[in-house]
């Protein structure tokens, strides 16, 4: 029986494309077991996700970060294939362990890639258990790929607190990198091979998997009203709370008598929205994707869905957030921290006179079943 192993650090993300392409796989040969490994549950969310899991399936837990456990666990499975969800330090870790034991390594292209943000500190002081964690990953890349661990730990800081490519650093992304790579367009082979150290043989155009709800949300009526999309820049440190309330607040003030949809990211903080609560013309969604005319973000990969439903997209910048992506830039309406332009783009129809050249960064493709074939 072949046997395929997926890899990502929560649950929650385990629910969302490892469990869509397990199941287009399953459609075409059902004498398959999955594998699906995680490290936490926070949201308790795991009864829920097995449920949905095809039938041939197990959810296993990595309770020890050390290179033995997880090189022990990887054997036992002894999966022909994994395919990892990002790449971050225990993507890294995973990875080198698999490319070790001959295991074929995937990664899938998570979200989109921004310029460097400095994370506030106290992200790293309020996670310190993450923080640790995350430094155990690390010597397990030193031991899988015989690296001194004292560097490779710098390293990592260096990429992930300063902002270094990868591929300036000592780290041996030859060991540490997946043999294939799925990305969303033509345009991230060249971010992957600058960044990451892929040559472009190494990777395929699979397309953005959300937007496969495309066709269904045209089929919808389109309304004349606005949906911001939630990012989790507090919850990830890139934000301050203060500075979050503040927009919020801005934002309710300026839709006047617009309905108002709040598009939450799946780890949203709801407290932050609690000033737009038991309001009537705001509603949260969790499911789905308003079909509106206009949307409001930050640098979210959903703006790419919403960019192919709408001209009218407003970009609201913070203060120290200086380099947005230039491919949502140069399609969107405003770019601005301004309230005076966040009223004027609710109350009036713009018209973008840009050419729309999103296709060339997020794709419209059969994602999870190209996905599917190779794995």
């Amino acid at each position: 029986m072949k046997k395929i192993a997926f890899f990502d650090l929560n649950v929650v993300g385990i629910g969302r494309y490892p469990l869509k392409i397990a199941k287009e796989i399953e459609k075409e040969n059902n004498n398959i077991k999955f594998y699906f490994l995680y490290e936490e549950d926070p949201d308790n969310k795991i009864d829920e996700i097995k449920k949905l899991l095809p039938k041939k399936s197990e959810m296993i837990k990595i309770k020890k970060v050390n290179y033995n456990y997880i090189k022990k666990l990887l054997n036992d499975i002894n999966p022909e294939s994994l395919l990892v969800m990002a790449q971050r330090i225990p993507d890294n870790a995973i990875v080198s362990i698999a490319n070790e034991l001959g295991i074929k390594t995937f990664k899938f292209q998570h979200g989109l890639y921004i310029p460097f943000m400095k994370r506030n500190i106290s992200l790293f002081i309020n996670k310190i258990l993450k923080t640790i964690r995350y430094i155990q990953y690390a010597l397990v890349v030193a031991k899988s790929t015989n690296s001194n661990k004292f560097r490779t730990v710098i390293d990592y800081m260096k990429v992930f607190l300063r902002g270094e490519k990868i591929i300036n650093t000592s780290l041996p992304i030859d060991k540490i990198n997946a043999s294939k790579v799925f990305v969303y367009g033509e345009y991230w082979k060249e971010y992957h091979a600058k960044e990451y150290g892929y040559s472009y043989e190494q990777q395929i155009v699979v397309g953005y998997p959300d937007l496969e709800q495309l066709d269904e949300i045209k089929k919808q009526h389109r309304e004349d009203a606005v949906c911001y999309i939630c990012q989790t820049l507090v919850e990830d440190g890139r934000l301050s709370r203060e500075e979050m309330e503040k927009f919020i607040d801005t934002l309710k003030n300026s839709i006047g008598n617009k309905k108002l949809y709040i598009k939450l990211h799946p780890r949203s903080d709801i407290t932050l929205y609690e000033t737009l609560k038991n309001t009537s013309n705001i509603e949260f969604v969790r499911n789905g994707f308003p079909h509106c005319s206009k949307y409001i973000g930050h640098y979210s990969s959903l703006l790419a869905m919403a960019l192919y439903l709408t001209d009218e997209v407003f970009l609201w910048k913070f203060e120290n957030h200086n380099e947005y992506p230039f491919y949502f830039v140069e399609n969107a309406n405003f770019i601005s921290n301004k309230k005076v332009d966040l009223i004027s783009f609710m109350k009036n129809k713009i018209k973008n006179n840009r050419e729309n050249d999103i296709k060339r960064y997020f794709n419209n493709d059969e994602t999870y079943q190209i996905i599917g074939s190779y794995l």
